[in-house]
């Protein structure tokens, strides 16, 4: 199961993100995505965001990243951020 944070919601409805980055991010989350299926595929991350994984949307030009967290004993994925890789990790 994926659970998208509600400040992630919000940030899907108010900011320009781009359609294609939009299509990318709903295919990951979809019941049968990559998110649900394999979250421990993603990358994880280093101090100070241990514990959190991150998935690369986009292209090198257009970097997008999605940072969540995996509940492995409930096998459940919360995904709490998605933004550009220039200015996710701040």
């Amino acid at each position: 199961m994926v659970e998208v944070a509600a400040p992630v919601l919000h940030d899907l409805q108010e900011r320009a993100i781009p359609p294609a980055i939009l299509e990318a991010f709903g295919r990951l989350v979809a019941e049968d995505g990559q998110l649900a299926c394999r979250p421990l595929d993603g990358k994880p991350m280093a101090p100070p965001l241990t514990g959190q994984f991150r998935w690369k949307l986009g292209s090198a030009t257009r970097p997008w990243r999605v940072l969540y967290e995996v509940d492995e004993e409930q096998w459940s994925v919360t995904v709490l951020a998605i933004g550009q890789r220039g200015s996710i990790y701040h």
